[in-house]
């Protein structure tokens, strides 16, 4: 099987191959691998995005995969690449103008006054980045249950500035926790990450506020950019006293080797409702 055929390209490119000893797919399996919500897992156990967001990501990074696999005799799975032939600068206007923005010693302050609150019920992601905040300078609050987190923004336990959600969580997905974070701190950023943005996604997270949308896997320096840069305009409203924004999507851009041209970016709407102003809906769902 191959996805996106590399015939045109030029006669060096980068290959990494990937071999395992499994059970190995068979041909039907192997047919359907990268289709959405295809798995071979028991309900519950797997959503059957991984392969397809492998899919989507080689694709607007105009790569190829090539993946051959015998049952009982594992698979191979060979991700192509392309040699780069110039330098991404559309991605990186927003890190420029953050450091534009801000020497060092106000950055440091910035991160410093910027308390961050992560909730991703994945353990290894959880880790690492808080390893990530901890090391850039940010306080944060790590939670692997988002009504957990919820209940504890509800009841003072702990204060935060700008909010990280994983989208897929059980008891109270991340664009309903979203939603109760907004309605009690309409003025604090919130972005979710997502494996798969569908259109639904798209459409109903700038509607109630979300600022970003940011597919995973993302880079650990895509997501600190983003925090910094959401930070910093944080701390310009507050400056200026303005809370409210306009409500407003952007363009999907053009597709491109840069992953960072895939970030679906939002203005969050203001609006004010008091903090101890919790109705604890969310323990009902």
């Amino acid at each position: 099987m191959l996805v996106t055929d590399p015939e045109d390209w030029s006669e060096e490119n980068v290959c990494v191959c990937v071999e395992d000893n499994g059970c190995g797919m068979d041909s039907i399996t192997l047919a359907r691998l990268f289709e959405p919500f295809f798995t071979t897992k028991a309900v519950g156990e797997g959503t059957g995005l991984g392969m397809s967001v492998v899919h989507g990501i080689l694709r607007d990074h105009q790569a190829a995969i090539r993946v051959t696999s015998k049952l009982g005799a594992g698979s191979s799975f060979s991700v192509i690449l392309r040699p780069s032939e110039s330098q991404c600068s559309d991605g990186l206007e927003a890190d420029v103008v953050v450091e534009e923005m801000c020497d060092d010693g106000l950055l440091t302050r910035l991160k410093r006054e910027t308390t961050i609150l992560h909730v991703d019920d994945d353990e290894l992601i959880g880790s690492m980045v808080e390893r990530m905040l901890t090391k850039a300078g940010f306080p944060a609050h790590h939670y692997l249950h988002p009504k957990k987190a919820l209940d504890d923004v509800c009841s003072g336990a702990i204060g935060y500035d700008l909010a990280i959600l994983d989208y897929a969580m059980p008891e109270l997905d991340g664009l309903s926790l979203a939603k109760e974070l907004l309605r009690l701190h309409p003025g604090k950023p919130v972005v979710i990450t997502t494996g798969f943005i569908s259109d639904d996604l798209r459409k109903n997270a700038p509607t109630i506020g979300v600022s970003e949308l940011i597919p995973k896997p993302n880079t650990g320096a895509q997501l600190l950019k983003t925090i910094e840069r959401l930070a910093l305009q944080l701390a310009q409203s507050r400056a200026t006293g303005d809370s409210s924004q306009t409500v407003r999507v952007a363009e999907s851009p053009p597709r491109a080797p840069c992953s960072a041209n895939r970030v679906a970016r939002f203005e969050t709407a203001g609006g004010g409702v008091a903090k101890d102003q919790c109705t604890g809906r969310h323990q009902a769902r």
